[in-house]
Protein backbone atom coordinates (compact mmCIF):
# COMPACT_ATOMS: atom_id res chain seq x y z
CA UNK A 1 0.00 0.00 0.00
CA UNK A 2 1.19 3.74 -0.61
CA UNK A 3 1.79 5.46 2.80
CA UNK A 4 3.22 8.78 1.23
CA UNK A 5 0.91 11.50 2.10
CA UNK A 6 0.82 15.51 1.94
CA UNK A 7 3.11 16.70 5.13
CA UNK A 8 1.16 18.37 7.69
CA UNK A 9 1.80 21.98 9.13
CA UNK A 10 3.59 20.50 12.24
CA UNK A 11 5.74 17.98 10.09
CA UNK A 12 6.65 20.85 8.20
CA UNK A 13 7.59 22.95 11.46
CA UNK A 14 9.31 19.86 12.99
CA UNK A 15 11.38 19.51 10.15
CA UNK A 16 12.34 23.37 9.67
CA UNK A 17 13.63 23.08 13.46
CA UNK A 18 15.54 19.91 12.71
CA UNK A 19 17.56 22.14 9.63
CA UNK A 20 17.36 25.42 11.13
CA UNK A 21 17.93 24.89 14.63
CA UNK A 22 18.83 28.75 15.75
CA UNK A 23 15.88 30.29 13.65
CA UNK A 24 13.40 28.07 15.52
CA UNK A 25 15.20 28.67 18.71
CA UNK A 26 14.90 32.32 17.97
CA UNK A 27 10.79 32.35 16.83
CA UNK A 28 9.93 30.03 20.09
CA UNK A 29 11.24 32.92 22.01
CA UNK A 30 9.42 35.50 20.69
CA UNK A 31 6.62 33.76 20.63
CA UNK A 32 6.65 33.38 24.52
CA UNK A 33 8.08 36.64 24.91
CA UNK A 34 5.04 37.95 23.47
CA UNK A 35 2.11 35.63 25.33
CA UNK A 36 4.47 36.94 28.54
CA UNK A 37 4.15 40.37 27.73
CA UNK A 38 0.24 40.31 26.97
CA UNK A 39 -0.09 38.55 29.82
CA UNK A 40 1.48 40.89 32.11
CA UNK A 41 -0.41 44.02 30.32
CA UNK A 42 -3.67 42.08 30.73
CA UNK A 43 -2.80 41.68 34.51
CA UNK A 44 -1.23 45.46 35.10
CA UNK A 45 -4.81 46.16 33.18
CA UNK A 46 -6.79 44.62 35.81
CA UNK A 47 -5.44 45.77 38.47
CA UNK A 48 -5.20 49.53 37.62
CA UNK A 49 -8.70 49.10 37.06
CA UNK A 50 -9.46 47.48 40.17
CA UNK A 51 -7.60 50.06 41.73
CA UNK A 52 -9.31 53.24 40.33
CA UNK A 53 -12.75 51.10 41.01
CA UNK A 54 -11.53 51.32 44.78
CA UNK A 55 -10.42 54.96 44.52
CA UNK A 56 -13.59 56.43 43.15
CA UNK A 57 -15.68 54.13 45.91
CA UNK A 58 -13.77 55.52 48.25
CA UNK A 59 -14.39 59.46 46.86
CA UNK A 60 -17.94 58.15 46.88
CA UNK A 61 -17.16 57.38 50.64
CA UNK A 62 -15.40 60.21 51.38
CA UNK A 63 -18.08 62.53 49.70
CA UNK A 64 -21.00 60.82 51.43
CA UNK A 65 -19.26 61.26 54.45
CA UNK A 66 -19.01 65.22 54.29
CA UNK A 67 -22.41 65.27 52.82
CA UNK A 68 -23.36 63.60 56.10
CA UNK A 69 -21.47 65.71 58.16
CA UNK A 70 -22.48 69.14 56.91
CA UNK A 71 -26.27 67.70 57.28
CA UNK A 72 -25.17 67.18 60.82
CA UNK A 73 -23.64 70.53 61.25
CA UNK A 74 -26.83 72.22 60.01
CA UNK A 75 -29.31 70.22 62.01
CA UNK A 76 -27.07 71.26 65.34
CA UNK A 77 -27.04 75.16 63.92
CA UNK A 78 -31.06 74.82 63.82
CA UNK A 79 -31.50 73.01 67.60
CA UNK A 80 -28.45 75.75 68.95
CA UNK A 81 -30.44 79.12 66.67
CA UNK A 82 -26.99 79.80 65.88
CA UNK A 83 -28.07 82.39 63.02
CA UNK A 84 -24.88 83.00 61.81
CA UNK A 85 -23.98 79.14 60.93
CA UNK A 86 -27.78 78.82 59.75
CA UNK A 87 -26.85 81.25 56.74
CA UNK A 88 -23.91 79.42 56.26
CA UNK A 89 -25.44 75.81 55.74
CA UNK A 90 -27.76 77.18 54.35
CA UNK A 91 -25.48 78.78 51.02
CA UNK A 92 -22.89 76.09 51.38
CA UNK A 93 -26.19 73.72 50.32
CA UNK A 94 -28.17 75.98 47.92
CA UNK A 95 -27.69 73.67 45.18
CA UNK A 96 -28.17 70.51 46.77
CA UNK A 97 -31.87 68.75 45.73
CA UNK A 98 -31.90 65.97 47.59
CA UNK A 99 -34.72 66.04 50.14
CA UNK A 100 -32.66 65.59 53.53
CA UNK A 101 -31.31 69.38 52.62
CA UNK A 102 -34.78 70.28 51.21
CA UNK A 103 -36.09 69.71 54.50
CA UNK A 104 -33.28 71.28 56.47
CA UNK A 105 -33.50 74.52 54.32
CA UNK A 106 -37.65 74.28 54.80
CA UNK A 107 -36.83 74.84 58.11
CA UNK A 108 -34.10 76.53 58.43
CA UNK A 109 -36.86 78.99 56.50
CA UNK A 110 -39.39 78.85 59.93
CA UNK A 111 -36.53 78.93 62.30
CA UNK A 112 -34.84 82.15 60.89
CA UNK A 113 -38.59 83.40 61.24
CA UNK A 114 -38.94 82.50 64.80
CA UNK A 115 -35.13 83.10 65.91
CA UNK A 116 -35.33 87.01 64.43
CA UNK A 117 -38.94 87.04 65.04
CA UNK A 118 -40.38 91.17 65.66
CA UNK A 119 -36.64 92.09 66.86
CA UNK A 120 -35.63 91.84 62.59
CA UNK A 121 -38.13 95.27 61.98
CA UNK A 122 -38.00 96.76 65.45
CA UNK A 123 -35.00 98.84 63.77
CA UNK A 124 -34.19 99.04 60.78
CA UNK A 125 -33.75 100.74 57.19
CA UNK A 126 -36.18 99.64 54.17
CA UNK A 127 -33.92 100.06 51.07
CA UNK A 128 -36.87 98.50 48.73
CA UNK A 129 -40.09 97.20 48.92
CA UNK A 130 -42.69 96.05 46.25
CA UNK A 131 -46.10 94.10 47.16
CA UNK A 132 -47.36 91.40 45.06
CA UNK A 133 -49.69 91.52 41.87
CA UNK A 134 -52.64 90.09 44.40
CA UNK A 135 -51.79 92.35 46.93
CA UNK A 136 -51.35 89.92 49.49
CA UNK A 137 -47.35 89.83 50.50
CA UNK A 138 -45.03 92.47 51.14
CA UNK A 139 -41.22 92.17 50.32
CA UNK A 140 -38.95 94.17 51.80
CA UNK A 141 -35.08 94.60 51.40
CA UNK A 142 -32.83 95.98 54.57
CA UNK A 143 -29.65 97.21 54.30
CA UNK A 144 -28.23 94.62 57.55
CA UNK A 145 -27.90 92.27 54.56
CA UNK A 146 -31.30 89.84 55.92
CA UNK A 147 -32.16 88.86 52.92
CA UNK A 148 -35.33 89.65 51.47
CA UNK A 149 -38.14 89.34 54.37
CA UNK A 150 -41.70 88.34 53.19
CA UNK A 151 -44.30 89.59 55.49
CA UNK A 152 -48.30 89.45 55.24
CA UNK A 153 -49.67 92.90 53.31
CA UNK A 154 -52.61 93.41 55.51
CA UNK A 155 -51.47 92.22 59.55
CA UNK A 156 -47.41 92.54 58.95
CA UNK A 157 -46.41 89.31 60.04
CA UNK A 158 -43.14 87.99 59.10
CA UNK A 159 -44.13 84.95 56.72
CA UNK A 160 -39.78 84.15 55.85
CA UNK A 161 -37.17 85.36 55.01
CA UNK A 162 -35.49 84.48 51.92
CA UNK A 163 -31.74 84.24 51.38
CA UNK A 164 -30.40 85.68 54.89
CA UNK A 165 -27.53 87.05 54.24
CA UNK A 166 -28.36 88.70 50.91
CA UNK A 167 -27.83 92.67 50.82
CA UNK A 168 -29.87 94.06 48.10
CA UNK A 169 -31.12 97.89 47.05
CA UNK A 170 -34.41 97.18 45.73
CA UNK A 171 -36.57 94.63 45.00
CA UNK A 172 -39.53 93.90 42.36
CA UNK A 173 -42.31 91.33 41.94
CA UNK A 174 -42.94 90.49 37.43
CA UNK A 175 -46.77 91.42 37.17
CA UNK A 176 -47.87 88.44 35.05
CA UNK A 177 -46.28 85.75 36.81
CA UNK A 178 -45.62 87.12 39.98
CA UNK A 179 -42.17 86.08 40.22
CA UNK A 180 -39.42 88.01 42.82
CA UNK A 181 -36.26 89.76 41.74
CA UNK A 182 -33.86 91.48 43.21
CA UNK A 183 -29.87 91.82 42.45
CA UNK A 184 -26.80 91.49 44.50
CA UNK A 185 -23.33 92.36 42.53
CA UNK A 186 -23.33 90.58 39.26
CA UNK A 187 -26.18 87.91 40.51
CA UNK A 188 -30.03 88.41 39.60
CA UNK A 189 -32.08 86.04 42.09
CA UNK A 190 -35.55 85.07 41.16
CA UNK A 191 -37.54 83.24 42.94
CA UNK A 192 -41.10 81.78 41.56
CA UNK A 193 -44.12 81.68 43.25
CA UNK A 194 -44.39 81.09 46.43
CA UNK A 195 -41.17 82.16 46.67
CA UNK A 196 -39.05 80.09 48.60
CA UNK A 197 -35.67 79.16 48.95
CA UNK A 198 -33.10 79.10 46.51
CA UNK A 199 -33.91 81.18 44.01
CA UNK A 200 -32.43 80.83 40.24
CA UNK A 201 -29.54 82.66 39.68
CA UNK A 202 -28.69 84.75 36.48
CA UNK A 203 -25.34 86.13 35.95
CA UNK A 204 -24.94 89.93 34.88
CA UNK A 205 -22.05 91.63 33.33
CA UNK A 206 -21.58 94.34 36.26
CA UNK A 207 -22.91 94.83 39.61
CA UNK A 208 -26.19 95.43 39.40
CA UNK A 209 -29.00 96.72 42.28
CA UNK A 210 -30.04 100.21 43.31
CA UNK A 211 -32.78 99.91 40.69
CA UNK A 212 -35.18 97.09 39.44
CA UNK A 213 -38.51 96.85 37.63
CA UNK A 214 -40.33 94.30 35.72
CA UNK A 215 -41.62 94.76 31.98
CA UNK A 216 -45.57 94.90 31.80
CA UNK A 217 -45.26 91.60 30.15
CA UNK A 218 -43.51 90.01 32.89
CA UNK A 219 -40.72 88.42 30.66
CA UNK A 220 -37.83 91.06 31.34
CA UNK A 221 -36.66 92.93 34.18
CA UNK A 222 -34.10 96.52 33.93
CA UNK A 223 -31.58 97.16 36.63
CA UNK A 224 -29.41 100.05 36.98
CA UNK A 225 -26.36 100.96 39.18
CA UNK A 226 -23.25 103.20 38.79
CA UNK A 227 -23.62 104.08 35.40
CA UNK A 228 -24.91 101.27 33.83
CA UNK A 229 -28.40 99.77 32.73
CA UNK A 230 -29.20 96.53 31.43
CA UNK A 231 -32.16 94.16 30.58
CA UNK A 232 -32.48 90.45 31.30
CA UNK A 233 -35.14 88.48 29.72
CA UNK A 234 -36.46 85.62 32.39
CA UNK A 235 -37.12 83.09 30.31
CA UNK A 236 -33.70 82.78 29.00
CA UNK A 237 -31.81 83.99 31.09
CA UNK A 238 -29.86 86.19 29.83
CA UNK A 239 -28.91 89.97 29.38
CA UNK A 240 -30.64 91.32 26.02
CA UNK A 241 -29.53 95.01 26.01
CA UNK A 242 -27.09 97.00 28.04
CA UNK A 243 -25.80 100.47 28.26
CA UNK A 244 -22.22 100.82 29.63
CA UNK A 245 -20.37 103.45 31.69
CA UNK A 246 -23.03 105.97 30.94
CA UNK A 247 -21.47 109.67 32.41
CA UNK A 248 -22.93 110.20 35.83
CA UNK A 249 -24.75 107.94 38.50
CA UNK A 250 -27.71 105.86 37.45
CA UNK A 251 -30.14 105.37 40.52
CA UNK A 252 -33.54 104.11 39.86
CA UNK A 253 -35.49 102.59 36.88
CA UNK A 254 -38.90 102.42 35.85
CA UNK A 255 -40.72 100.58 33.10
CA UNK A 256 -44.02 102.04 31.49
CA UNK A 257 -47.17 100.60 31.62
CA UNK A 258 -47.76 99.99 27.61
CA UNK A 259 -44.43 98.55 27.37
CA UNK A 260 -42.38 101.17 25.20
CA UNK A 261 -40.09 102.98 27.59
CA UNK A 262 -37.86 102.63 30.25
CA UNK A 263 -36.84 105.32 32.62
CA UNK A 264 -33.56 106.32 34.33
CA UNK A 265 -32.83 108.66 37.13
CA UNK A 266 -29.11 109.59 36.35
CA UNK A 267 -27.25 112.51 38.49
CA UNK A 268 -26.57 114.59 38.08
CA UNK A 269 -29.54 116.33 36.07
CA UNK A 270 -31.53 114.39 34.26
CA UNK A 271 -34.04 111.66 33.97
CA UNK A 272 -33.27 109.29 30.85
CA UNK A 273 -35.83 107.16 28.57
CA UNK A 274 -34.79 104.49 26.95
CA UNK A 275 -35.94 101.73 23.95
CA UNK A 276 -36.36 98.29 25.84
CA UNK A 277 -35.14 96.29 22.77
CA UNK A 278 -31.52 97.94 22.63
CA UNK A 279 -31.63 100.86 25.28
CA UNK A 280 -31.11 103.49 22.85
CA UNK A 281 -31.92 106.61 24.40
CA UNK A 282 -35.12 108.40 23.22
CA UNK A 283 -35.22 112.04 25.59
CA UNK A 284 -33.45 113.22 28.29
CA UNK A 285 -35.54 115.26 30.61
CA UNK A 286 -33.94 117.65 33.12
CA UNK A 287 -33.73 116.88 36.32
CA UNK A 288 -32.42 118.45 39.93
CA UNK A 289 -28.65 118.92 40.74
CA UNK A 290 -28.56 115.90 43.03
CA UNK A 291 -29.67 112.18 42.44
CA UNK A 292 -33.35 110.99 41.45
CA UNK A 293 -34.20 108.27 44.12
CA UNK A 294 -37.64 107.22 42.91
CA UNK A 295 -39.53 107.81 39.45
CA UNK A 296 -42.96 105.70 38.31
CA UNK A 297 -44.95 106.35 35.49
CA UNK A 298 -48.95 107.07 35.54
CA UNK A 299 -50.93 103.96 34.51
CA UNK A 300 -51.27 105.74 30.94
CA UNK A 301 -47.99 106.11 30.31
CA UNK A 302 -48.18 110.12 29.66
CA UNK A 303 -46.90 111.11 32.63
CA UNK A 304 -43.62 110.26 34.27
CA UNK A 305 -43.43 111.35 38.39
CA UNK A 306 -39.93 111.62 39.76
CA UNK A 307 -37.97 113.09 42.95
CA UNK A 308 -34.96 112.82 45.20
CA UNK A 309 -32.62 114.42 47.59
CA UNK A 310 -33.51 117.78 46.58
CA UNK A 311 -37.02 118.25 48.29
CA UNK A 312 -39.25 118.61 45.32
CA UNK A 313 -41.49 116.31 42.95
CA UNK A 314 -41.28 116.63 39.25
CA UNK A 315 -44.45 115.23 36.89
CA UNK A 316 -43.40 115.75 33.13
CA UNK A 317 -46.01 114.78 30.40
CA UNK A 318 -43.46 112.42 28.48
CA UNK A 319 -44.80 113.37 24.82
CA UNK A 320 -44.48 117.03 26.23
CA UNK A 321 -41.70 117.80 28.24
CA UNK A 322 -42.17 121.34 28.43
CA UNK A 323 -45.58 120.22 30.41
CA UNK A 324 -43.54 120.04 33.20
CA UNK A 325 -45.05 120.91 37.25
CA UNK A 326 -43.10 120.75 40.35
CA UNK A 327 -44.41 120.56 43.86
CA UNK A 328 -41.37 121.96 46.68
CA UNK A 329 -41.55 119.72 49.94
CA UNK A 330 -39.80 119.38 53.11
CA UNK A 331 -37.38 116.52 52.75
CA UNK A 332 -36.07 114.20 50.47
CA UNK A 333 -38.71 111.83 48.78
CA UNK A 334 -37.33 108.49 48.74
CA UNK A 335 -40.19 106.25 47.33
CA UNK A 336 -43.79 107.56 45.09
CA UNK A 337 -46.20 105.36 43.21
CA UNK A 338 -49.45 106.39 41.14
CA UNK A 339 -52.86 105.77 42.16
CA UNK A 340 -54.54 103.70 39.54
CA UNK A 341 -56.26 106.58 38.97
CA UNK A 342 -53.73 108.34 37.43
CA UNK A 343 -54.77 111.17 39.38
CA UNK A 344 -52.72 111.14 42.93
CA UNK A 345 -49.11 110.23 43.77
CA UNK A 346 -47.86 108.43 46.98
CA UNK A 347 -44.97 109.79 48.14
CA UNK A 348 -42.42 108.71 51.13
CA UNK A 349 -40.03 110.85 52.00
CA UNK A 350 -37.78 111.07 54.55
CA UNK A 351 -38.82 111.49 58.25
CA UNK A 352 -42.18 112.21 57.76
CA UNK A 353 -44.24 109.08 56.75
CA UNK A 354 -46.34 109.29 53.31
CA UNK A 355 -47.83 111.65 51.52
CA UNK A 356 -50.22 112.14 48.93
CA UNK A 357 -50.04 114.41 45.99
CA UNK A 358 -52.98 115.21 43.43
CA UNK A 359 -51.91 115.34 39.94
CA UNK A 360 -54.25 116.63 37.68
CA UNK A 361 -54.14 115.07 34.41
CA UNK A 362 -55.57 118.62 32.43
CA UNK A 363 -51.74 120.23 33.40
CA UNK A 364 -53.14 122.19 36.64
CA UNK A 365 -50.99 122.73 39.33
CA UNK A 366 -50.01 119.96 41.83
CA UNK A 367 -51.21 119.70 45.70
CA UNK A 368 -50.59 118.26 48.90
CA UNK A 369 -54.21 116.52 49.59
CA UNK A 370 -52.87 114.80 53.05
CA UNK A 371 -49.85 113.53 55.10
CA UNK A 372 -49.67 110.43 56.79
CA UNK A 373 -47.30 110.69 59.79
CA UNK A 374 -45.92 107.16 61.28
CA UNK A 375 -42.48 106.53 62.90
CA UNK A 376 -39.76 107.84 61.67
CA UNK A 377 -38.16 105.96 58.63
CA UNK A 378 -36.33 106.06 55.35
CA UNK A 379 -37.66 104.60 52.44
CA UNK A 380 -36.37 103.36 49.34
Amino acid sequence: PIVARPATPIMRARLFARRNPVAAAAISAAVVAIALGSAASVAFGIRESRAADRAEQALRETEHALWRSQLSEFGRALETGDLSVISACRERMRDDTSWPARLLRSLSDESLAALRGIDLFEDFSAMGGAVSPDGRVLAIVMEQGNGVALLDAAKLAHIRTLTPGLRSWAVTFDPVHERLLTAQDTELFVWDKPWVDPPRRIALPFAYGTGIAASPDGRRVALTSEGNTCVVDLEAGRVTARTENVSGTTSRVAWSPDGSMIAVGVEPRSVRLYRPDDLAEVARLPADSQRVLALDFDPSSRFLAFAGDMRRLHVVEVAKPDNHRVLALDHSIWGLRWHPDGRRIAIADRGSGVRVVDSPTDGAPLSLLGSFIGHDSEVW
